[in-house]
């Protein structure tokens, strides 16, 4: 039997909750810009109202595939790691339409390859079939008392730097951090990395100011979001720590 899971009118008044506060710190990042990337953050604004307008209208257009692919995601009689894969093949259909228009398309920027990359523990073992790769448990998800370690464990936290890669990132060793690479993951990549999207005109918003952290206006994904929430998995952790040695 399953566990219960919340309501979207529970979810989405979590989300509402954490936008008012998500938007504060927003406004507050943005009030301190340099001069060149406040108005490139401005700029950037005003663009993304027409690009997301378009990513609307292709997805009326293509409405028919994703409620089909919604309603597998929420079909109660599926197990978990089906409704999440369906779910992954939601999201990548979100990608394929809405990639295009973003800034994402270009192959020369890897910035959110070195940020957080939250799964759940089922996506984990989704894309451990996928590659071949059991994930390991994260330090945080370790019972006491439980003779078990992870290298994980020695990761000291990210910070606001590009010292933590993605284990899946492929870097280019003659660019510097958050330019060019690959992932070597790609087609299997989580969710997160496919809804991940800036709708600013260039990735200038996306390169890393060691003394600033810079907006970013981006792809609403709360869709995906709501309904991963919906099938009832909360078992979290970073990318880093599921797979701290990648593909090894």
């Amino acid at each position: 039997m399953q566990e219960p899971v919340l309501t979207i009118a529970q979810i989405e008044k979590i989300f509402a909750a954490n936008r008012e506060q998500s938007d504060a710190k927003v406004a507050q990042s943005a009030s301190i810009l340099p001069e060149a990337l406040r108005k490139a953050y401005e700029q950037a604004l005003a663009y993304a109202p027409g690009q997301v307008e378009k990513v609307r209208q292709r997805l009326a257009e293509d409405r028919s595939t994703l409620s089909v692919l919604v309603k597998a995601t929420q079909d109660e009689n599926l197990p978990r790691e089906t409704r999440m894969a369906w779910l992954r093949e939601l999201t990548e259909r979100l990608n394929q339409i809405a990639q295009p228009l973003s800034a994402c398309m270009t192959s020369h920027c890897s910035h959110c390859c070195y940020t957080p990359v939250t799964i759940t523990r089922v996506e984990a073992e989704l894309i451990g079939k996928a590659i071949g790769v059991a994930p390991e448990t994260p330090p945080s998800q370790v019972s006491p008392g439980r003779n078990e370690t992870s290298a994980a464990s020695t990761r000291p936290d990210m910070g606001h730097s590009y010292a933590w890669p993605c284990p899946f990132l492929a870097a280019e060793p003659s660019l510097p951090p958050g330019k060019g690479g690959k992932c070597a993951i790609y087609a299997h990549r989580p969710m997160v990395c496919r809804s991940c999207l800036s709708m600013a005109p260039s990735d200038k918003l996306c390169e890393l100011q060691p003394d600033h952290l810079v907006p970013i206006p981006l792809f609403d994904a709360r869709v995906p979001h709501l309904l991963a929430a919906q099938i009832g998995e909360m078992d979290v952790a970073d990318i880093r720590d599921f797979f701290p040695k990648g593909l090894s």
